[in-house]
């Protein structure tokens, strides 16, 4: 029916103390450490000390950025960096630490929302065996699917977990549902507004099936595409709102934040499509897509009702995206597959209908096949989490955070210049990264004043681009050399080994050594320093491989803790367990970013009272929802005996 509400055992007044709802509990809590394991263990097996993925450096400077100068310096996108504020202040970690944890968390957050997704948007009967299976499958496979975002895309990964919770919400069937689903959508977009813009639309075109059929005179939230379209409204205006909030302030700096934002400012657009391309060939065979599309094609006859229009919706807007990017290469066709967990939910679908059907003719054929298949996706997923490593180094810091105390002695808006080099065709790629890493390790007050140039020493000093005949090399360096020149001041320049060994002994010629590693480039515009501290920054000192672990196990018992009360009053399932992390993700972002829009800051004391007031708010509307559904509940003891007249 397309007015139908969610199935009865789905009630908050259910029996929660049943043996069956008591193993799905069980499963749920298995599968989120199963997760973790696997997410958390690679710091400790690899020895990292920081966090993995290319953008990591990125999201640190964010995060320094916005402590030091408020939220609106990273206007849109302050979901990670008001979480990685909030999670560090309430846990007593360091951010490099909240960071990694956050990484790691949210590949179990989306693996447990795709479980509940998978279970309350169901509707047809199945054995209580064949939904366990369905659920954990889709949970197991989705998650190790996440490792294609865990790895640095930290905002778009947030951002997959808290959509894959709002439709989880959705599929509710209640006004609850639909309320939440707005707040997480919200705290989507807040985090990463491209891929919520993609979100939505998939929704919307899911709202079709049923809004077009819809009763004449039902109302519109007695409908589930009515419900989906109050839920895409609620959380665009909600985030409109964030948004326009976060518009006053400090802005953000326009920084080239990787080889791609500077290809398009330097509009060498040819390049860019021709590096979309060649990134989708060199990473395609980590999405294994030789087992899971099959697999996933069978999945499609295993799924009904809201599911089916969902999942149907986003393979169909899967396969057009993906389509449309390669032939123009205007986006990424990789992103596309990284966010496309409709392939690894049907993929497990697909995989519980094939072990079903060779059940029934041999159980042992059925566990080999059916493991062998989970194998066969999951080492795709293993390979790459694997492989995965940290983009910044202690050492690249230190040197750094040396020669940002010797640049502090400048005026404020004195350009701090790293000098740069590889003497090989990926120099775009170094320079962007050092735009990134020395942001990290300079004073936060210096952030908006580094600068890089590309190319020797002495073309630098003379005022003129280095020129080698490669067109990525040329461009930047005129372009960051105008960078520079538009400034109109005169400014402190620095040559650091770990990026630029190239010219590191030519710069001795140039300037002076003042530290390990670290040559000032003459003439100097202040007295020569006293000697400075070497060590790195002290807000970003580096964790242990162990330590990263447990973070993320704190991390993740923080948001599932915050998230509960609001789960549960939204589903009153063990499926409350699995969308309690996402939930408790939107909630601290809406709660983290209202505060520090009225004066708190996410310092000190703010990220407890965020964290209180976002978990606390969830258990006081549960309980309240919880008494007002009892005192509606009809009076079950015995009759009073009737009065004879």
């Amino acid at each position: 029916m397309l007015t139908s509400k969610r199935p009865a055992r789905l009630e908050i007044g259910a029996d929660q103390n049943r043996p069956t709802l008591r193993v799905d509990w069980v499963l749920v809590a298995a599968l989120a450490g199963v997760l973790l394991v696997f997410f958390g263990g690679v710091y400790p097996l690899r020895g990292y000390h920081f966090p993995v993925g290319p953008d990591t450096p990125v999201y640190l400077w964010w995060t320094r950025l916005a402590a030091h100068d408020g939220l609106s310096a990273v206007w849109l996108r302050p979901g990670v960096p008001s979480l990685v504020l909030t999670l560090a202040g309430s846990l007593g970690l360091s951010r490099v630490e909240a960071l990694a944890g956050l990484g790691a968390a949210g590949g179990v957050c989306v693996g447990l929302a795709s479980c509940a997704l998978v279970e309350l948007g169901s509707v047809g009967p199945r054995s209580l065996a064949l939904r366990r299976l369905r659920m954990v499958a889709a949970g197991v496979l989705a998650g190790t699917f996440a490792v294609h975002l865990a790895d640095g895309f930290f905002a778009n990964l947030v951002q997959a977990a808290l959509f894959l919770g709002a439709v989880g919400a959705i599929a509710a069937g209640t006004t609850g549902g639909v309320v939440a689903a707005a707040g997480l959508l919200a705290a989507g977009a807040l985090t990463h507004p491209q891929f919520f813009l993609l979100g939505c639309g998939i929704l919307i075109l899911t709202a079709l099936w049923t809004v077009r059929r819809r009763p004449t005179g039902s109302a519109w939230l007695d409908v589930e595409g009515g419900r989906i379209l109050a839920a895409v409204g609620g959380g665009g205006l909600l985030a409109g709102a964030g948004l326009t909030a976060l518009a006053f302030g400090s802005g953000s700096p326009k920084v080239d934040t990787s080889q791609d934002a500077f290809l398009r400012r330097a509009g060498l657009h040819g390049l860019l499509r021709k590096e979309y391309r060649g990134r989708f060939i060199r990473h395609l065979a980590r999405f294994v897509l030789e087992v899971q599309v099959p697999l996933g094609g069978l999945g499609l006859t295993e799924i009904d009702g809201f599911l089916a229009r969902f999942l149907g919706t986003w393979a169909v807007v899967l396969v057009v995206g993906v389509i449309g990017s390669v032939a123009t290469g205007l986006v990424p066709a990789v992103r596309f597959f990284a966010f496309a967990f409709v392939l690894p939910i049907l993929a497990a679908l697909g995989l519980v209908k094939l072990g079903m059907w060779i059940a029934r003719r041999n159980r042992v054929g059925a566990v080999v096949v059916s493991f062998g298949l989970v194998i066969a996706v999951a080492l795709g997923a293993t390979f790459t989490w694997l492989r995965a490593k940290p983009f910044v180094s202690r050492t690249e810091l230190e040197r750094v955070a040396v020669a940002g105390r010797i640049a502090s002695a400048t005026p404020p808006g004195t350009p701090i210049v790293f000098v740069v080099d590889t003497g090989r065709r990926n120099v775009s790629f170094l320079a962007t990264r050092v735009n990134n890493v020395a942001r990290d390790a300079v004073p936060p007050g210096r952030i908006r004043d580094v600068y890089v140039y590309v190319g020797s020493p002495p073309n630098y000093l003379r005022g003129r681009p280095t020129l080698d005949g490669q067109v990525l090399h040329d461009a930047m360096s005129r372009l960051y050399l105008r960078d520079i020149l538009r400034t109109g001041r005169q400014p402190v320049a620095f040559v650091l080994a770990p990026f630029d060994r190239p010219f590191f002994e030519l710069a001795r010629t140039e300037g002076d050594l003042l530290s390990r590693g670290v040559i000032e480039l003459r003439p100097h515009p202040r007295p020569p320093p006293a000697p400075v501290s070497h060590a790195g920054p002290p807000d970003l000192p580096p964790s242990s491989g162990w330590l990263l672990a447990l973070s993320a196990l704190a991390v993740l018992a923080l948001i599932g803790a915050v998230g509960f009360g609001w789960a549960r009053t939204v589903v009153g399932t063990p499926m409350a367990l699995a969308l309690a992390p996402a939930f408790g993700l939107g909630g601290l972002v809406l709660v983290a970013i209202l505060l520090e829009r009225l004066g708190f800051s996410l310092t000190g004391a703010g990220p407890p009272l965020a964290s209180a007031i976002a978990g606390g708010g969830g258990y006081l509307t549960s309980f309240l929802r919880r008494r007002r559904v009892t005192s509606h509940q009809p009076h079950s003891g015995p009759e009073p005996p009737s009065k004879v007249s």
